[in-house]
Formats: C-alpha cells, structure tokens, sequence
C-alpha cells in the first residue's frame, strides 16, 4: 500500500502525484499493467479513479482492473444519500466530510479530485462495495452509473444496512463479498499470472539423473562491481529479473515418469557466500528454486543446476541482473544491447523452446570412445571443495593464442591438456601403460544454428591425444584441439540436415568411423577452407583460388611431408603467411588415387567436391 501523504499538510495533489510514482514504479519493476489490481477505500476509492483519470492523460497503460470500497468520488457532496441517509450513518456526517474537502483541496469540482465528473472512458472493469446506510452511498452508486454510460465494466455491491467501509470489519455475514473478490480477480486479470510449467530440454534430462552426494550438476557464474553491492536493492532487481527468464526462475519438480521445470511465484532470497562455491545442492533447494544468487562483498554469483540453462542462458541472465542492479541503485539508463536483454519484456516463444526438438536431424552419433585418463584426488572428509582460481590479463591471452593462430579457448584447452600429459607422464612412466587424455569442451550451438533459446543448446566436443604415440608439443595440442571442434561441429550441421552451401566453410566429408582417417600411423584432420576460385578437379590449378595456399612443386614440400607424396596427388604446401604454414598442413588435390599407405585410398579422402578444397593436418610424430 503507498504511504501517499496526506492533507492539510500535503493538499491536492499530492496524493494523486505519490499514486502515479507507486503505479511508475511497479511499471519499472516490470509488472504487466494487466496484472496489477487497484484497491481502494474511502478516500483512497476515490483515489484509484482519479490515478485512472491522471493515466490517461500521461498516455500510460491503464491497470487490469479497480476494486474500490465506499469509494469517495464527489468531494462537492451533492449526491442523494447525503441527504437521505444523514440520520441513519452511524459514522460519518456531512459537515465532516465537507471539512475534508476544504483540508484538500480548493476547487472540490476538478475530476483529479472528484473523478466522479471526470471522462471515465476507457477505464479497466470496477468492482464497487458500498453500505446501504451510509451518506456516500450516492458517490458509489453514481460512480457506477457514469462507468456503465462510459461503455465501462462496473459492478455494484450495495450492503443493506451497512456502514461505511463495512467491508474491512470481515463480518460473517459478508464473506461472500471476498468470493465476489476472488472471482473479479480471476476474470479480469490476465491470466499470464498462472505459473508456467515445461517438460526438461533434451540435454536436461541427464543432470537430474545424474546428480549425486558429490555432484550436483550446477555452474557459477560471477560479476564484480567496484562498491559493496547492496543486497536489499539487488533482491529488487532479482523480483524484476526473475520474471523476464520465466524458463530461469523455476523449481525441479517430480512427476509420475519424468522431471520437470515449473515457475517459482517469487524470487529466491539474496545469499550470502558459503565457504567454497558450488556447494550441494539439495533436492529440498531444487525443489525451492533451481538457483541462486549469492553475495561476497562487491562480488555477485549466480549459481545454475544445468537442467535450467547453459553457459549462454547464464551470461544473459547475469547481464540483466546486473544491469537491473545498476539502474536502480545509481540511476543508470542501461540500454538493451550488447548481450543485455530488456528487463521489462515479455521473454519471446524462441526463448523458451527446446533448440534440440527443433533441430535435431534423422542421424544418430556412436558414443563409443577411447578410454580416458582420469584425474584423481583425495576428497577431504567433510565434503569440502578447495578450488584453484587463475586470474589472467585477457589482451596477453589473446595475443598468445594469436600467435598460435588459434581462439582463446582452443589455446587454454591446449595448456589444460599439457598439464594433464604432463601429470600423466610423472605418474605412469612406462608411456605404453598410459591411456588417452581427452577433454571435454562445450560448444555453443547458436553460434551453428539460428536459436534464440534461453535453455540449454550447447554439446561437447571431445578432443584426444594418445600418449603412447609420443610426446605432443604445445602447437601441435592446438591444431588438434582446433580441428576437432571444427569436425564436431560441421557433423553436428550434418545430422542436422544443414546444406553444406549455408555455410563458408566446408569440410570433405571422412569415411572413417569418428571422422579421422589413420594410415600408417598417421591421423588426418580436416581444416575448413574458404571456397574459392577455380576447378579443383584440374590438378595444382585448382588450388589458386583457395583461400591462403599456394601450390609449390613435391621437391618443395615441408621435410615433416617428405616422402607422403601421392604418386599423381602431389602434396601441395601452405602459403607462408597462412597460420597453418608452421603446423605441417597440406592440401591432397586431385582425382582419388593410390593412398598413402600404398593400396586404394578412398573416394572420401583423396575426392574433393566441386568449387571447394580440403585441407588436412598430419601427425608429424606418425610420419
């Protein structure tokens, strides 16, 4: 209820102006206008009809509907009942409301005061209570009357015998007048109030399965401000956040045969930060909400169970939080770009939908691997965590995974694997007892398919090296990381029924089961080529118009390709300048013919399609 302030201290139209700030504010926060209710008694009746009046003129929308009880429309006091009713009004006199009025305002005619003379067209549905006794019996029933004459919903409860604001008194021989409530409610405000529920998205569904003592499933997220962040003004700008992600803000439910999201009616409460992040989630916690928002000074966490979203969804939701935050507590004008999404709009049906049903093609995936290396540890006895943070300069990053001609994340994947290698050797020193190293890296399908999705729509891509075949240096780990996820996610498109000409970049489809071919020893991987001039099919000729390489005679090749030379498929060198050049990548052109490890290669390999060219990396330990 706004504290509006009150006469003679603060007359017209004070009132009217903190009314407008309350309903301004609850517009900012991000409430649908048709889910907001105004309720009024007395004076305040009269006051919800009057903001209505002063809506309208502001061209602000107008509320879902009006509740008001003995409502106090004509502050001139001439309708009927003050006349008729003056001996029986146990409560109220006429000379003390006219009193009031002086205490309010001078011209007691104005429609901001009295809205009974105002233009009441287009106004939301009223529900009006009066008692039948009382002197402003008349402001109700005229209200009424003028709604109806304006092409208004009005209704008109009129309480034989009644006081003023009877209402309020919860008598029990009145409490159908709050089934009367319920039931306007329930008609007239939208129904977008019921909660919504949705089936988990295709990669959901193994978290829940899959969650442990040890393992909850869930992911981090953080920003930190330079200031305290002031918890009382971030959990408003939760209540507002919270309800922009509808898909975000849910709880895990159970049901007969499968799990489910549902819609939490309120945002969690603001935490405070445990001893270590990531602390279990229990299904007491996923059944109150699926996440949480949790405080350390000027830090801001958000924590996920990944049934809800993926690395993107989250990101999202902690730019708005955190944009939310920042205009309420600085008054900042934070526009809805760069990643920062509307805070008060409706979340669009692409938000919502599950990016898997919608793209997922006829062709399954074999899930057989290699066996993996599994890190190990000794788990402390309390269950407690102890976590390993590295802060990193990002422009030195960039420019170090520059110089190795790969992204960010191909370059930290590549040092993660080292280390792993390296921990690897200092265990097991017999290299033909160690085992595959293999990381699992997720990749973002939205930057592959044209999704707006809010849930998860992300896979993993799988990268590995053998130890066994011998030592890996660093620039070798990124071209092999680099080209598994280029592989993975061109099989993606392909399952997906994506027409290789969508896209610039087109690989030559392998034969071989996991998409590498070995021979001799040695791994093949395909590398995207921009397509290009000319006709590959025309020997080193077709190679000019691809994008970076240069045609060079055998006699010329690197000396890690000596001695791969196709007989009619001469190896074809990087141009220097290509980032590939120091990698041992070449290019095999030509019609398919004899293969490297001297029988009929196959079509796949030695065959690339018109217009476009395949580039392959060899394993030079392998040669």
């Amino acid at each position: 209820s706004p504290a509006y302030r009150l006469a003679p201290e603060s007359p017209f139209p004070a009132a009217l102006e903190d009314a407008l700030e309350s309903y301004r504010y609850l517009l900012k926060k991000g409430y649908d206008p048709r889910q907001i209710a105004l309720c009024g008694e007395s004076a305040g009746g009269g006051l919800i009809y009057a903001l209505c009046l002063k809506l309208k003129e502001e061209n602000l929308p107008l509320p879902g509907g009006l509740i008001s009880m003995s409502p106090w429309t004509d502050l001139t006091s001439s309708g009927e009942s003050y006349e008729t009713n003056r001996d029986v009004d146990p409560n109220m006199t006429v000379e003390q409301l006219q009193f009031y009025t002086r205490c309010y305002t001078t011209d007691p005619k104005n429609p901001l005061a009295s809205p009974l003379f105002g233009s009441l067209e287009g106004l939301p549905p009223s529900l009006i209570f009066v008692g039948g006794d009382e002197i402003m019996l008349s402001d109700a029933a005229d209200m009424h009357k003028n709604l109806l004459a304006a092409g208004c919903k009005s209704k008109l409860v009129v309480a034989p015998e009644r006081w003023h604001a009877y209402v309020l008194y919860e008598l029990a021989e009145n409490e159908e007048d709050y089934d009367t409530i319920n039931h306007f409610l329930s008609q007239h405000i939208s129904e977008e109030n019921k909660l919504r529920w949705m089936p988990l998205d295709n990669a959901a569904k193994i978290y829940p399965a899959a969650r442990s003592h040890n393992w909850t499933n869930a992911f981090r997220l953080s920003a930190t401000l330079k200031e305290e962040v002031d918890t009382k003004v971030l959990q408003s700008a939760l209540d507002v956040t919270i309800r922009r992600f509808p898909s975000l803000g849910t709880r895990l439910r159970k049901g007969l045969f499968w799990y489910y999201l549902q819609q939490v009616s309120h945002a969690p409460a603001i935490r405070q930060e445990m001893s270590y992040p990531l602390t279990r989630m229990t299904r007491k916690d996923l059944r109150d909400c699926a996440l949480r928002v949790i405080v350390y000074h000027n830090r801001i966490a958000v924590e996920f169970f990944h049934s809800l979203t993926d690395g993107n969804g989250g990101v999202i939701f902690l730019k708005a939080l955190v944009a939310e935050y920042l205009q309420q507590k600085y008054h900042l004008v934070i526009p809805a770009e760069q990643g920062v999404v509307g805070r008060l709009e409706e979340p669009s049906p692409e938000e919502l939908e599950d990016s898997f049903l919608k793209y997922a093609g006829p062709v399954s995936a074999s899930r057989r691997e290699n066996n993996a290396w599994h890190l190990k540890g000794t788990p402390e006895p309390d269950g407690f965590l102890n976590v390993t943070c590295f802060q990193l300069p990002v422009a030195q990053v960039l420019e170090q995974a520059h110089h190795y001609c790969v992204s960010m994340t191909t370059f930290l994947s590549a040092a993660l694997m080292q280390a792993i290698l390296n921990l690897q050797a200092q265990q097991i020193p017999n290299r033909r007892y160690r085992k595959y190293v293999r990381l699992l890296i997720p990749v973002n399908l939205r930057r592959l398919f044209p999704s707006k999705s809010m849930r998860n729509f992300a896979l993993y891509t799988t990268p590995e090296v053998d130890p066994k075949l011998g030592d890996y240096s660093f620039e070798e780990l990124c071209q092999i990381i680099q080209h598994r996820m280029a592989l993975d996610g061109h099989q993606c498109e392909k399952r997906a029924g994506v027409p290789a000409e969508n896209h610039p970049a087109v690989y030559q489809e392998l034969s071989d089961e996991g998409g590498i071919l070995s021979s001799g020893g040695a791994e093949v991987l395909p590398v995207p080529v921009q397509s290009g001039a000319g006709d590959p099919s025309q020997g080193d000729g077709g190679l000019c118009g691809a994008a970076g390489l240069h045609p060079q005679l055998p006699g010329h090749v690197p000396p890690q390709l000596r001695g791969f030379v196709l007989q009619g498929h001469p190896v074809c060198e990087l141009h220097p300048e290509h980032c590939g050049a120091q990698s041992g990548a070449g290019v095999f052109p030509g019609a398919p013919g004899d293969g490297p490890s001297g029988g009929s290669a196959k079509q796949s390999f030695s065959q690339v399609r018109s217009g476009f060219y395949v580039l392959y990396y060899l394993r030079r330990q392998a040669l």
